[in-house]
């Protein structure tokens, strides 16, 4: 290079082309050596002595500088060599990208799932950031097991009945999806009956969500039956975890919830909701401990609408049903639901809050259903003529005030409660809106119609047969199905 005669002392004594720039020069910061600046002549460059000096302390830095920057690109070579050759290593079946394992259809099937199903499935779920929204969910799909080939199923048969394109094909589909999911379920409940409560808490959840699948699957293909194993294994399982959930180990304090504890949570509510619901056409009480999961850390309002006071009394209302006719604690009971769902449907009236939460319109109509349970199955306990009527009345109401925004998909049980029990000039508002409900949601895709079917085979058999009792329960004997009103 040419010596610089307008740059930096230190570069014209080197004889190097300055870049010039103020108040340091490149050349000089780049090499970390004294850029002596561009001001007067310096007494020390006249001086040989001190000038051979000064080059020689410049000639060991640069050197210095060259050194260690060769050591740093050499180990930042060997780093990548290294990590390059781990990539390599790594067993393709160890990869956790879904993308290597999951073909554009499946993809596709599992985006139509989160975006259409999810919302048929828990038609009044009220996302909350705070409690982690639904990523466990996408979590627990990608892990490519069993509840992955359960949403597969249920969205694809949502495509068969909805877009009835390519039938065969996705037919098949349905077959794949559905039996690789059963296989899954089978597995891990064997596993769990083996080994009793799991330690893998990630296993577990997917085992309850792909039953919690499974079950869904059933009610949208009528919900008329196929449902009673999975919901009993199940239940099996939330009873044998209530066992360890319900104390914090000797030492640890309570955490708040993290993303495995927001998906039990969720999870566990489905299944209480299942649990309760079936109650109705078993003729048996919950076989998940309410008392354990509702009065702790279970919230049933953001995840189904529906206050926690109202399922652990329809719950009562189905142990009192299940009792003898002669248990004197089956007589005491059924006037303390009655008295309390009356305190609680007051509080619902006097809600003021703006917006009205989702749960106020939905816990009314849930809760004045039960009376309507209450009244029909302890009509003994509830001697006065009018209460199943004034009752079904108080139901038909309680619809009148859902806000029209709000799906009514989501009512089938205190439908079909009140619907069943309904006098001949009540029956016009619950076949119209039955009407409704399958125009608006295909009647393909739902249990919706199964509900319309019981309550027409009531209102048949009374006008034929006057004054005879006949309810939800007497309509599905004579057809032959066992229902699940979710």
């Amino acid at each position: 290079m040419n010596r610089s005669t307008s740059g930096c002392w230190t570069c014209r004594i080197r004889h190097r082309k300055c870049d010039e720039f103020r108040p340091q020069c490149k050349e000089c910061t780049d090499r970390t050596i004294k850029c002596h600046g561009y001001g007067p002549k310096p007494d020390w460059v006249s001086d040989e002595s001190l000038l051979k000096a000064e080059l020689t302390r410049i000639k060991v830095k640069v050197k210095h500088h060259v050194i260690s920057k060769r050591k740093s690109n050499a180990a930042r070579d060997g780093r990548e060599a290294r990590e390059a050759r781990e990539i390599q290593e790594v067993p393709p079946q160890t990869s956790r990208i879904p993308e290597s394992n999951m073909s554009f259809r499946e993809s596709h099937l599992l985006i139509h799932y989160l975006d259409y199903i999810f919302p048929l499935q828990f038609p009044y779920y009220v996302d909350k950031p705070q409690f982690g929204g639904r990523g466990w969910l996408f979590w627990l799909l990608m892990r490519n097991g069993p509840l992955n080939q359960a949403i597969l199923t249920l969205s694809a048969l949502h495509h068969h009945t909805t877009f009835a394109l390519q039938a065969d094909c996705t037919e098949r589909e349905l077959i794949e999806y559905h039996t690789r999911a059963l296989q899954g379920l089978r597995q891990a409940l064997c596993q769990h009956e083996a080994d009793g409560y799991p330690a893998d808490k990630e296993q577990l959840l997917e085992f309850l969500a792909c039953g919690s699948s499974l079950i869904s699957l059933e009610i949208f293909r009528g919900g008329t039956g196929n449902w009673q194993p999975h919901l009993n294994a199940l239940t099996r399982v939330v009873n044998s975890m209530s066992l360890y959930s319900t104390r914090t180990p000797e030492g640890e304090t309570v955490q708040k919830p993290g993303g495995m504890e927001n998906a039990q949570h969720f999870l566990i509510a489905c299944l209480i909701w299942y649990d309760v619901l079936a109650c109705t056409s078993s003729s048996t009480p919950p076989k998940i401990n309410l008392d354990i999961w509702l009065n702790r850390d279970i919230d049933l309002s953001y995840l189904m609408g529906c206050y926690n006071w109202v399922m652990i009394a329809i719950g009562e209302v189905a142990t009192i049903s299940a009792r003898e006719s002669s248990d004197i604690e089956r007589s005491l009971q059924a006037p303390s639901v009655k008295e309390r769902l009356e305190v609680e449907l007051k509080k619902l009236d006097l809600c003021t809050e703006s917006p009205e939460p989702v749960a106020v319109p939905v816990s009314r109509v849930f809760a004045t259903a039960a009376l309507v349970e209450l009244h029909t199955v302890c009509s003994d306990l509830c001697p006065v003529g009018n209460e199943v009527r004034d009752s079904v009345e108080r139901v038909m109401d309680a619809i009148r005030r859902i806000p029209e925004r709000m799906s009514l998909r989501g009512l089938t049980w205190p439908i079909c409660i009140a619907g069943s029990m309904a006098d001949p000039d009540q029956q016009v508002f619950f076949d119209t809106m039955m009407k409704m409900v399958l125009n608006n949601s295909g009647a393909g895709f739902t249990n919706c119609n199964t509900v319309w079917r019981i309550m027409k085979q009531c209102w048949h058999h009374r006008k034929d047969f006057p004054g005879t009792p006949w309810n939800w329960r007497d309509a599905m004997a004579s057809m032959g199905i066992c229902a699940l009103f979710v």
